[in-house]
C-alpha cells in the first residue's frame, strides 16, 4: 500500500482483491496502524477505520 504513493485507485484495487489492512506484517504492524504512526495521510485516507471498502 506504500508504494501506491497515496493514490486512491491502487489502494482500493488492493482493498477489491482482499488485501488486508490490518494484517500485521513481519515486524507486527499493520498498514493501518503504520500510516498513522507516519502521519501518511495520504494513504490512511483511504483506510476507514474498519471499512475496507470504503473509498
Amino acid at each position: 500500500m506504500f508504494c501506491s504513493q497515496g493514490e486512491g485507485a491502487t489502494i482500493r484495487l488492493l482493498l477489491e482483491a482482499a488485501a488486508d489492512p490490518d494484517r500485521d506484517n513481519g515486524h507486527g504492524v499493520s498498514p493501518r496502524v503504520l500510516a498513522g504512526r507516519i502521519a501518511n495521510h495520504d494513504v490512511a485516507a483511504h483506510l476507514a477505520a474498519g471499512d475496507r471498502t470504503s473509498s
